[in-house]
This record gives C-alpha cells, structure tokens and sequence, in this order.
C-alpha cells in the first residue's frame, strides 16, 4: 500500500527522516529531530543486540518505499528491470526512482513532499512536451520538458510558487514555471539516504 496515516510516525519507526510532511521536516516540531523514540516502546528496555540482516533489509525497503510513496509490488518491478540493464543495479533502482514524474516535480520545488507531488501529477496539472499527462510513475528523459497546465496555472497549490531545483540534472526556469531535464541523474546525485544494495539483497534471495 501506498503511504496513509501519521507520517511522522512513520518516520520514527524506521528511525530515519525521510521527508514525508515537507516543511514540517525541516521545522523544529520534527518529531525525528527531537529523538522521538521509536512507536509502542516509550518505557521499555530495549535488547542491545545485532540487528539481523532480514530485519535490516527490511527496514531499507520500506525506508524507501515510504520515501518514494510507492508499494511493494512497484518496487519489486523496479528492480527486475534494473536487474536486467547494464551497471550496478543498486544504482539503477534509484536512478528509476528519482526519473518518476512525481520525484522530479518533487526536485524541482513544485510541491513540498512526494506525496503532494504525486497528487498534483495524478490531477492532471502538468504537461510532458507540451501533452498533459496524469500518471506519476512516468520516467523522464534528456530534454523532457515539464510544465503547469494552462488550465492550472493560477490555482491555490501554485499561488506565490517559487520552484528551485538543488538537483543537477533538474534545471528549472522559475520565471516560466518550467523544467528541464538537463541530464539523467549519475550515481554521485543520488540520495545518500538509503542503502539501495541492501533492497537488491532482499530481492534477489
């Protein structure tokens, strides 16, 4: 399933911020940043041993999965194709993950968190080449250009926008609202977040 519920709790059972509520991760009320414990074990004593390697890669693949708001069975699908290409596909799993439609307008400061940008795909609010399109789990290529739907332009979720990319391979022209993909994400712009090899693991028992 998708990620629903208390996103902040999320967050604190995996142990890691993964930016699931945009600006409130960034705020001092990030319960991750306060040390939160973990969910269910306030006052408990808690075994100092080893976590075992099915637990760790577990951990990983809902780290993200939750992060890219996608369920298992796209993950899995992911990595079989990633599997099958030339290159390392740890690399590779994540180089797909971050060319989703959703993550790139994510990247380029068109909306707060994945999620909302997810949303805002599946509204119909943004054209690819000019085409409007619906489907957040489209990849991207060199020279795809994505923009505000016209129709869309001047409603609440872009009012007072000002889109900014901190991702390379995004370019964004914040006069125009417009993106470009400059190039596909290499393995030095990938998020240090996650531990990608440990999800290739798990899959390929």
């Amino acid at each position: 399933m998708r990620t629903t519920g208390a996103r902040c709790r999320i967050c604190r059972r995996l142990g890691s911020k993964l930016f699931l509520k945009g600006d409130r991760c960034l705020s001092e009320k990030c319960p991750v940043a306060q040390g939160a414990p973990v969910p269910g074990q306030i006052n408990q004593k808690h075994g100092s041993g080893k976590p075992s390697d099915f637990k760790l890669q577990l951990v990983e693949r809902q780290k993200i999965r939750k992060s890219y708001d996608i369920n298992e069975q796209h993950l899995r699908n992911i990595f079989k194709k990633s599997r099958g290409q030339e290159g390392k596909t740890d690399d590779l799993l994540l180089i797909a993950l971050e060319r989703r439609l959703d993550n790139v307008v994510y990247r380029a400061g068109f909306a707060t968190s994945r999620a909302k940008a997810r949303q805002l795909v599946s509204h119909g609010h943004f054209t690819l080449n000019g085409r409007r399109v619906d489907v957040p789990s489209i990849l991207v290529r060199v020279e795809d250009k994505i923009a505000i739907r016209a129709g869309s332009a001047g409603k609440k979720p872009f009012d007072g926008l000002k889109p900014k990319s901190e991702a390379r391979w995004v370019k964004v022209d914040p006069k125009k609202k417009e993106i470009e993909i400059a190039a596909l994400p290499a393995a030095d712009d990938l998020p240090e977040d996650f531990q990608a090899q440990s999800v290739v693991e798990s899959y390929s028992r």
